[in-house]
């Protein structure tokens, strides 16, 4: 049997619609007084098989799902949901089971919630993941600048660590690991001490074609 609670007369367009997929109608009346001070609508479908085509029907955007459901699991219906439409689902359960969480992550869930929970809590997750779906669907040129900005210096930084990276490879000098560290490391100043005599001492001369530098 489906309970759909309809929506309060002259509702403005920009409440959003929220589908709730759980058989039990108690809660599914509580949460939507609640939701309806908040400005969500809520409507709440029993039958997993008609919430599949209800939550694929792009009228809601979100949509709340439970994992015990009778005849039918929470997680098929969201791998079959997951196979036509990336609406945002929140999962709840009513077992604090962490394998639970993982394998409804790992189908496509957006959050995982338990039973019993806080309304307010409920809110503040169906709001976080709304501002995720909808930052995730924004084009590049509408997100911030700063971020935009930042994606590009930490790509220039990278690349110049990188060419100085390389530039300092080559530049190195070997030593003989047999070498004292002082001497390694005064290796330089003596390359360069050498270079600066042999160029202001002249050439010393045996004799006639046999000078020597």
């Amino acid at each position: 049997m489906t309970d759909v609670l309809m929506p309060p007369p002259n509702v403005p367009d920009r409440i959003v619609r929220v589908l709730l997929v759980d058989d039990d109608t108690e809660l599914g009346e509580l949460v939507r007084e609640y939701l309806a001070r908040e400005g969500f609508l809520l409507e709440v479908e029993a039958d997993g098989t008609r919430a599949v085509d209800r939550a694929r029907s792009g009228d809601y955007q979100l949509v709340v799902l439970d994992v015990m459901l009778p005849g039918v699991s929470g997680f098929d219906i969201l791998r079959h949901l997951r196979g036509a439409s990336r609406v945002p689902v929140l999962m709840l359960t009513a077992r604090g089971d962490d394998v639970d969480r993982i394998v409804g992550l790992e189908l496509g869930a957006d959050d995982y919630l338990s039973k019993p929970f806080n309304p307010r809590k409920l809110v503040a997750r169906i709001r976080a993941i709304l501002r995720r779906a909808s930052y995730d669907a924004a084009p590049d040129s509408a997100k911030p600048v700063e971020e935009r900005l930042g994606v590009a210096k930490w790509l220039m930084s990278t690349r110049l660590r990188s060419s100085f990276s390389s530039s300092l490879h080559q530049s190195v000098i070997p030593f003989s690991s047999s070498e004292p560290r002082s001497e390694r490391l005064n290796a330089p100043a003596r390359t360069a001490r050498s270079a600066s005599r042999a160029r202001a001492e002249p050439a010393a001369c045996e004799g006639p074609g046999h000078c020597k530098q």
